[in-house]
């Protein structure tokens, strides 16, 4: 069958995107070669791939079925690639990995210099993304790797857990809160609004914050979906809020980190490295195979962090 990777990866950018004008921006090209490519795979396969609407490039039904064909295709392929690379022993070649916002302070640095020693020869390449985004491109093959808050799942996305950082209390370094004796309670955060997680950013920690002051709180007058969006309010010195103890690495102006006492179920936050189940390429096992270390030195820094708090 004259079927090329091209095409598969136009009718990929096409789907994506919506429009043809916008794939062939995407592959730095013009529009004719990615229309061509499209109708070539339709003419080949017999069936049309996409409605064309006042709304731009619809799939149809075929051409969703085949949309998740063609992630497994394009994987594969990679997979093969990698594979044929790492053929003599060492790792090389490129990993895409995902990461949010606070773990650019915790994991990402360490896990580079890891990468760094162990496989010279393998490229990592990082992208902030939120976890719900992260997810969505493992699961259709387009992000090999990525970093997130405990959460559901698609049946082709893997998990392993990376670290369980301790839950601190972030609160003005000017108000009371910051010199009261022993850890504070969820009670004692009320006499600030409080930053709540929105849930389509920060599904896990939006729904820890809720467990903790459900019924408790009033709603909450600041929504973010990124911890250090949430520390720079209470950094001005009008809120409080909960976050991982990671954060108290930064030293950021204003903010003041409390322990405080948790139900067990909201004492701490897993951290997921998430990896699709599917043509998982052996350029990833050669990053899982250092989660070990990883795991080791993170809670090494979690207990530094925690004793420094007092």
């Amino acid at each position: 069958m004259d079927l090329s990777i091209e095409q598969i990866e136009s009718f990929i950018a096409v789907a994506e995107e919506g429009s043809v004008s916008r794939a062939a921006r995407r592959l730095a090209l013009t529009q004719p070669p990615v229309s061509r490519r499209v109708q070539h795979l339709e003419g080949r396969l017999g069936c049309r791939l996409f409605r064309r609407s006042s709304e731009g490039m619809v799939l149809t039904a075929v051409g969703e079925q085949f949309l998740r064909d063609a992630y497994r295709i394009t994987a594969l392929v990679a997979e093969s690639f990698d594979r044929a690379r790492m053929q003599g022993g060492e790792a090389k070649g490129e990993v895409e990995v995902g990461f949010t916002s606070i773990s650019t302070y915790a994991v990402m640095p360490k896990l580079l210099k890891l990468t760094a020693a162990y496989t010279p020869g393998l490229d990592v390449r990082i992208a902030e993304r939120i976890s719900p985004q992260q997810i969505d491109l493992v699961s259709r093959g387009r992000l090999d790797l990525g970093f997130v808050r405990p959460q559901r799942l698609p049946s082709n996305v893997r998990r392993r857990v990376v670290e369980r950082a301790p839950v601190i209390a972030l609160v003005p370094r000017r108000h009371p809160l910051a010199e009261q004796p022993g850890p504070l309670t969820p009670q004692d955060l009320l006499a600030l609004p409080l930053v709540r997680y929105e849930h389509g950013g920060s599904p896990f920690l939006a729904r820890l914050h809720d467990s903790v002051f459900a019924g408790a709180a009033p709603p909450a007058r600041f929504e973010v979906s990124q911890t250090l969006s949430g520390a720079a309010i209470v950094g001005e010195g009008i809120a409080a809020m909960l976050a991982p103890v990671s954060v108290a690495k930064l030293e950021l102006p204003g903010l003041a980190f409390r322990r405080i006492t948790l139900p067990a179920s909201a004492a701490t936050v897993p951290l997921w490295a998430v990896y699709g189940a599917e043509a998982k390429s052996p350029l990833v096992d050669a990053v899982l195979a250092m989660f070990d270390e990883l795991a080791e030195q993170l809670a090494r820094e979690h207990s530094g962090l925690m004793s420094a708090i007092g």
